[in-house]
């Protein structure tokens, strides 16, 4: 998620890099910069608020020992702040990872030790009242993209880390976040949609994490109108078909109530989260469904048709 998608995820515009910027590798010069657009980015009002009570934990958590390093926060004892800074944690591992995302944290950092985030709102959608509206409606007909899941998941992750106009320099998508969810995505838990134009080119897409049968939005990017808006319609139809329930972009923004997205405690959100990830879409690699009609989906009336098939 870039700096602007930290705030919103669901909010898209970063460049696909070229196939040759693909490496996962940082200079020197460009860590520098990250270290110092990082601290000048908590710095900035009204940020700096908790600056005091952040550089305190962050403290606590360097003295401390190795293994009490690799312990998550507490999320209850998040920081004030629409954000629900709770502390640090070196950890990024599979398991941790997953145990974050069930307890209602989730990593955001740009730099130095891993800063763990639990809003204490977070932007939900019951995939029963997205709104689709009539501009996405035609695009669904027309199917102006090639839409596939699970193809290029670093290639997503890089364009969504990469600089956006008018946005500070900076994401939480450094490159030991990239190796950490490629091995989410290869045990099954973290999964890529990619939208391709006519001519081949990756054009938009986003990435995302499934916890039971919700799924956690960590970033879009595109460079073709509407491609990522797209991308997502797909993908919740599928999610829908699939019997997934909820689709959480952790932060609130006007993109997303547009889009039928609901603030609601962070309690009540971990608790949706209890339900299983359905049993066929657990741990595998996803595909897109050539049998769905989206373009006769009605989210509201429930997952979308089959072709061919007679409405009832």
């Amino acid at each position: 998620m870039h700096l602007r998608s930290a705030e919103l995820a669901i909010d898209g515009g970063a460049e696909a890099p070229s196939p040759g910027a693909l490496r996962n590798r940082e200079t020197v010069p460009a860590f520098l910069k990250r270290a110092a657009l990082a601290t000048a980015f908590d710095l900035k009002p009204p940020r700096h608020r908790a600056a005091p009570r952040l550089t305190y934990r962050l403290v606590r958590h360097l003295f401390s020992g190795a293994p009490a390093r690799r312990v998550l926060p507490d999320p209850d004892a998040a920081l004030p702040g629409r954000e629900g800074v709770a502390g640090f944690c070196d950890d990024m591992s599979v398991a941790t990872l997953r145990g974050a995302y069930a307890r209602g944290l989730y990593p955001c950092t740009h730099f130095g030790p891993v800063r763990w985030n639990a809003p204490p709102l977070r932007a939900v959608l019951d995939i029963g009242e997205l709104k689709l509206r009539n501009e996405l409606r035609r695009k669904l007909k027309k199917r102006p993209f090639r839409i596939t899941f699970d193809r290029e998941p670093r290639r997503v992750m890089l364009a969504c880390a990469a600089p956006r106009a008018g946005q500070w320099p900076l994401t939480w998508i450094t490159p030991d976040v990239v190796e950490a969810y490629l091995a989410l995505f290869d045990a099954g838990h973290m999964h890529s949609v990619e939208a391709f134009d006519a001519s081949g080119e990756l054009v938009g897409g986003l990435f995302g994490t499934v916890v039971g049968r919700c799924f956690v939005v960590e970033s879009l990017f595109h460079t073709s109108d509407n491609s990522s808006k797209y991308a997502l319609a797909v993908l919740v139809g599928h999610l829908q078909a699939w019997g997934f329930t909820h689709i959480d972009n952790k932060l609130q923004n006007s993109h997303c109530a547009a889009l039928g997205f609901r603030e609601i405690p962070r309690a009540v959100y971990v608790g949706l989260l209890d339900e299983p990830t359905p049993v066929a879409r657990a741990g595998v690699r996803w595909a897109v469904d050539p049998g769905l009609d989206l373009a006769r989906w009605n989210p509201a009336a429930g997952p979308p048709p089959r072709l061919g098939a007679t409405p009832d």
